[in-house]
């Protein structure tokens, strides 16, 4: 990885509101679904690519 890819993503994510916050909320969300997809194992796995969070 590339110094300017590290630095605009360090700069993403001092630009974020709370980024901290925001990440614990998105790690939080995460291990909630795959959670509940180990619960639920007969479920078909959800489309991430259509119910991913932006």
């Amino acid at each position: 990885m590339s110094d300017f890819n590290m630095w605009c993503i360090i700069k993403n994510i001092f630009s974020l509101k709370d980024p901290i916050e925001q990440f614990d909320h998105r790690r939080d969300n995460f291990v909630r679904e795959m959670e509940s997809v180990k619960i639920d194992s007969n479920k078909p796995t959800p489309d991430y690519s259509v119910s991913k969070s932006v």
